[in-house]
């Protein structure tokens, strides 16, 4: 079959598909009203009340306030600084280190798949050069196409094994698929294995990046969640910028041997850094 260049213009259409979910979704965000537990430790008490009452309405549920609503105010919002307070800084610090290994591995795994399959990496990672790497065929579109079910499949499955089992046996398990997927692609063990390892390295990593934008929310307290979870996200794309600075380098020109290798370790390191997390949040009120 004919190859397809991977270096092919981004024409406007196609700019334009990119762009509309974006679009959507600030649009989404600009209806969602505000936490009204937010609003009312701010000394909102009235907005508070509004959105409290849209919510019951939207649910269908009566409610009907009486009196005013009185919460404490909190006369601080927070301060990066809380983050390194003794009851804060480890759990910050090891969420931060995952989703910076979750991030790396997300988008290496986006970026390096169909690269992979063009070139039968198991069996052929050093014959082709660089621009030969760089084609992508039907069949390749088509495995590729598979793989990415593995969202589809894996991620529902681990988010109700979250709900049952809560997170940090869901995070230790995810962290070890991950790792054995991981590890298993350096070693080329033949085709079938190779994709099988693909599909579960691409849905553990998935998985366990849905669990942890569920887990660290629950961790702080309301006065720092906003700046701990903004600084702790900003980590998986920390990761993301790391990956496509290496993905080509180490991968592509070397055959991908230094790339599954390099992912492998992060896949350890997030194992490694999952069996610190100690504080079960399932079933527990935010703090």
């Amino acid at each position: 079959s004919s190859g397809i260049n991977a270096e092919w213009p981004l024409r406007p259409g196609t700019t334009f598909l990119v762009a509309a979910p974006h679009l959507v979704i600030t649009i989404l965000i600009l209806l969602v009203d505000e936490s009204p537990k937010y609003l009312a430790v701010s000394g909102q008490g009235t907005a508070a009340e509004q959105v409290l009452v849209r919510m019951a309405a939207q649910n269908n549920v009566g409610l009907e306030i009486e009196g005013r609503l009185t919460v404490e105010t909190e006369a601080s919002r927070g301060h990066v600084r809380e983050l390194f307070a003794p009851e804060h800084r480890k759990q910050f610090t090891l969420l931060l280190v995952l989703f910076f290994l979750v991030g790396l591995i997300v988008y290496s795994s986006y970026s390096m798949i169909p690269f992979m399959l063009a070139n039968n990496y198991c069996y052929n990672s050093t014959t082709a050069s660089a621009s030969d790497k760089c084609q992508f065929t039907d069949s390749v579109l088509k495995e590729t196409a598979m793989i990415t079910t593995a969202e589809i499949i894996m991620v529902p499955i681990f988010a109700f094994v979250n709900e049952l089992f809560g997170r940090i046996r869901t995070l230790r398990v995810l962290a070890l698929v991950l790792f054995v997927a991981s590890f298993f692609l350096v070693f080329c063990l033949g085709n079938t294995i190779f994709i099988a390892c693909l599909y579960l390295q691409r849905g553990a990593v998935q998985s366990f990046s849905l669990i942890l934008f569920i887990y660290a929310p629950e961790c702080f307290p309301t006065r720092i969640r906003g700046i701990s979870c903004s600084l702790i996200v900003s980590g998986l794309f920390l990761g993301g910028l790391v990956s496509s600075s290496i993905v080509y380098p180490v991968g592509v020109l070397h055959g991908f041997s230094r790339l599954t290798l390099t992912l492998a370790l992060a896949a350890l390191g997030a194992l490694l850094v999952v069996f610190g997390l100690n504080t079960e949040t399932r079933g527990i009120d935010l703090p």
